[in-house]
């Protein structure tokens, strides 16, 4: 009569064994990869349809961002033409939301959505080198959840609101900046660093708090071995050119 093998208890066994789970290869890869985009593709069709509504908090967050979004549509220039309560670029997601919506306040969904693919993609390109297929899809879903939840952060889950969506949108390049500083990756440390000194820049022109606690990321993962000095270059590049595209406009 067969017996069975006794469990081992060796821990490395059995953290080598729940690791297996996070493991996927082949055909198993594949299907994981287009199921996620399947759901992520659905989740955002949900939101642009019913973001805006119902909005049973902080509504006047909706009116001020409607206002800084339809005054950049029409040409108007942040600090110049007229007072911001947040950094442009909230205004400036809102102002292309409008723009696809025709001018409905749906646009503040549409705005929303664009922003959550945008961290999507930029998510998934950050961690795909740094991680294995399901830890990396893994936080690429928490990044677009983070980023675009209808629910105010600290709130309750049945609290629907599209207000407040400035602060969802500072964690979400946040996280990225972390997934950067805590993941090295030799074969992209100057993409990397290029992504952190972009979405430093962002959160500048997002909200100031925001940005010093990325800067204090940032100071504190300073490469110090010439090896690693490509990150250093890519981050000032990013920085650079995203500081030059809004000194621009």
């Amino acid at each position: 009569m067969p017996v069975s093998a006794p469990i081992p208890d060796d821990h490395s066994a059995l953290l080598d064994r729940a690791m297996r789970l996070f493991r996927c290869e082949g055909r198993e890869e594949r299907w994981m990869k287009w199921g996620f985009v399947l759901a992520a593709n659905l989740y955002f069709v949900f939101l642009a349809i019913a973001e805006t509504g119902p909005i049973n908090l902080y509504g006047c967050d909706v009116s001020l961002l409607l206002d800084g979004g339809w005054r950049i549509l029409n040409g108007q220039v942040p600090y110049r033409d007229f007072y911001l309560a947040l950094g442009p670029l909230e205004y400036m997601i809102t102002a292309f939301g409008l723009l696809l919506a025709k001018g409905n306040p749906q646009g503040i969904a549409f705005g929303n959505v664009a922003f959550g693919i945008v961290i999507g993609a930029w998510a998934w390109l950050l961690t795909r080198r740094r991680m294995t297929t399901v830890p990396a899809l893994l936080a690429t879903a928490w990044l677009i959840l983070i980023s675009t939840c209808p629910t105010p952060v600290s709130s309750d889950p049945g609290v629907l609101s599209c207000a407040m969506i400035y602060n969802r949108h500072g964690y979400a390049l946040l996280g990225l900046v972390l997934i950067e500083c805590a993941f090295a990756s030799p074969r992209s440390r100057f993409w990397g660093g290029a992504s952190s000194g972009i979405a430093l820049v962002l959160l500048a022109f997002l909200k100031l708090n925001f940005f010093g606690i990325a800067g204090l990321f940032l100071l504190a993962t300073i490469p110090i071995k010439r090896a690693e000095l490509s990150r250093l270059w890519g981050f000032l590049a990013g920085f650079a050119a995203a500081l030059a595209a809004f000194a621009l406009y």
